[in-house]
C-alpha cells in the first residue's frame, strides 16, 4: 500500500490511544494561554517540538528577539504537561527514525539531512520507549511503504557510496537552497537546482542525492503532520463545492503543483493553520479533482454584502506519498 493509504491507518490506530484526550486539552489549553497562544501560531509545522521550543527558550521570545510582543512572563509547562508532550514528541521521532533507519545506517552522515526533527531542536527523552507511547507493530506497515519509495530505494541502491559522503556536510545547506527556492520561484533556484547534469558523473549523482533527500524529509513531515492532526480531531478539513467560491491560480512547475482557492468561512469550520493537510474536492472543467495537499499560506478578508468572512489559501499538492515534491525524484532517474 502506498505511504498515504499507511498513515491513515496508523492515524486510526492514534485514535484508539488512551492519552490522546489528555493530549487534545493540553493543545487547546496551550493555544488559550497569553503568550503561548501567539507563539504556536508563529511558529506552525513542528507539531509537539512547537510548544517544547518555547518552553524551553522563554527568554529568547521574551526579550523580544522574534518580534512577537508578548507578557513579561509566558506561561511555565507543569511536569505533567512536559511528560506529554515529550512523548508524543518520542512517538513522531521514532516514526522518522525508522522510517530512515536503512539509509543512516549504510549512510550516518546524512540523518540531520533527513529527519526534519533533527535539526530543529535535540531533546533528552530516553526516559521514554516506543511502548509507552504505542504497540510499535502498529509502526510497522507505515514503516516498510517508507522504505520502498524510489527516494529511498535510489539512496541505498544506486547512488555511489562516496558520493554520499562526499556530498553530506554540504548537503544541509542545499537542501535550504531548494527549499527556498521551492517556496518562492524557479527562477530563484541557482543553476545546479534546475538543470540536469550528464548522467553517471559525479554531479549528476550529487544532484540526485540532493533532490531524493528533499523529498524523504518533506515526505516525513508530512507523515509527522498527519499523525499530529490526528492526535487533534478525527477528520481533515475538506475544501469543496459547498464551501469553495472561488478557485484561482492552478499551476505547476517542474517540481510541484500549487492551487489558490477562496472559501466562505463558517462557523462550523475547523480551524487550520499553515502545514495542515487538507483533502480538496472539487470539479474544474471536465475533471475531478480530489486530492490532498499542504496549506502553504492562508488569509482572511472581509466579503461583500451577503459574502460574510472568507479565506483564501495557497495549497500544495501532495501525491500518494505525501511527497510534494515527487517530480524531484522522477526527473533524476
Amino acid at each position: 500500500m502506498s505511504i498515504q493509504t499507511e498513515c491513515f491507518n496508523f492515524c486510526k490506530q492514534i485514535w484508539k490511544l488512551s492519552y490522546r484526550a489528555e493530549v487534545i486539552a493540553l493543545i487547546h489549553s496551550l493555544g488559550q494561554r497569553s503568550g503561548f497562544g501567539e507563539l504556536m501560531q508563529n511558529f506552525v509545522g513542528h507539531q509537539f517540538l512547537t510548544p517544547l521550543y518555547i518552553h524551553y527558550n522563554q527568554s529568547d521570545f521574551i526579550d523580544n528577539t522574534s518580534g512577537i510582543r508578548l507578557p513579561t512572563v509566558l506561561h511555565q509547562l507543569s511536569e505533567k504537561e512536559l511528560s506529554f508532550l515529550l512523548k508524543c514528541h518520542f512517538l513522531l521521532n521514532f516514526i522518522n527514525e525508522q522510517c530512515v533507519q536503512k539509509i543512516v545506517e549504510k549512510f550516518p552522515e546524512l540523518k540531520p539531512s533527513l529527519n526534519p526533527y533533527e535539526r530543529f531542536m535535540s531533546l533528552d527523552v530516553s526516559n521514554f520507549s516506543i511502548n509507552d507511547c504505542i504497540d510499535p507493530r502498529m509502526i510497522q506497515p507505515l514503516v516498510e511503504s517508507f522504505h520502498k519509495h524510489e527516494a529511498c530505494q535510489k539512496i541505498l541502491n544506486e547512488i555511489p557510496e562516496d558520493l554520499v559522503r562526499l556530498n553530506a556536510n554540504v548537503l544541509p545547506e542545499n537542501i535550504k537552497i531548494l527549499f527556498g527556492g521551492l517556496f518562492n520561484s524557479i527562477r530563484e533556484m541557482p543553476s545546479w537546482v534546475r538543470d540536469i547534469p550528464e548522467k553517471n558523473t559525479n554531479e549528476y549523482w550529487a544532484y540526485c542525492l540532493i533532490r531524493c533527500a528533499v523529498c524523504i524529509n518533506s515526505i516525513l513531515r508530512n507523515i509527522n503532520q498527519l499523525i499530529y492532526q490526528a492526535f487533534l480531531r478525527e477528520q481533515l478539513v475538506v475544501f469543496n463545492e459547498d464551501n469553495i467560491i472561488y478557485i484561482g491560480k492552478h499551476q505547476s512547475n517542474f517540481v510541484c503543483e500549487d492551487v489558490e482557492l477562496t472559501i466562505q468561512a463558517q462557523e462550523e469550520t475547523i480551524p487550520c493553520l499553515p502545514f495542515d493537510i487538507v483533502l480538496m474536492k472539487y470539479t474544474s472543467g471536465k475533471n475531478e479533482v480530489k486530492t490532498f495537499a499542504n496549506i502553504i499560506s492562508l488569509r482572511f478578508s472581509i466579503g461583500i454584502g451577503n459574502q460574510g468572512m472568507t479565506q483564501g489559501f495557497d495549497l500544495r499538492v501532495v501525491d500518494e506519498s505525501l511527497n510534494p515534491y515527487p517530480a524531484l525524484v522522477s526527473t533524476s532517474r
